[in-house]
């Protein structure tokens, strides 16, 4: 019993002792630390943004993407103002006249803002390429 509770290699764990080496002590310098905790060395990453070739379309292929984004506006549009209608609908009754017109008025608004996110998002998508190109250049 005394074997078993006396202190072993000066009261280190054993995990401690299995990691320390009696053969080949490992001597540890400025230069050890430095290598393990430092700043790591530079590392060269390539080029992340490639400018793609602007693509070249014809006048009929621009037409019916301006057609398609024309076409998703309007319905979008259209299903904004149907929703509201029957929100309309229900909470009060008004004229239909002035229904008539507010909901025309509101759809040429919801498409105003549609035109404009569709512009804004060209606009950044250009700015992005401008910008990347301005990063990139020697």
């Amino acid at each position: 019993m005394e074997v078993a509770l006396r202190p072993r290699l000066n009261g280190a764990p054993d995990v401690v002792r299995s990691t320390l080496s009696r053969t080949d002590p490992v001597k540890f310098s400025a230069e050890t630390i430095d290598s393990l905790l430092g700043t790591p060395g530079k590392i060269l990453i390539p080029e992340r943004y490639i400018p793609e070739s602007a693509p070249s379309m014809s006048r009929e292929e621009k037409n019916k993407r301006l057609q398609k984004a024309e076409a998703i506006r309007k319905m979008l549009s259209e299903s904004n103002l149907a929703t509201c209608a029957d929100e309309e609908n229900e909470v009060e009754l008004e004229k239909p006249s002035t229904l008539k017109k507010k909901m025309a008025e509101e759809k040429k608004q919801r498409e105003h803002l549609l035109q404009l996110n569709q512009i804004l998002a060209q606009q950044v998508m250009e700015k992005s390429k401008q910008v990347a190109g301005v990063n990139n250049s020697p």
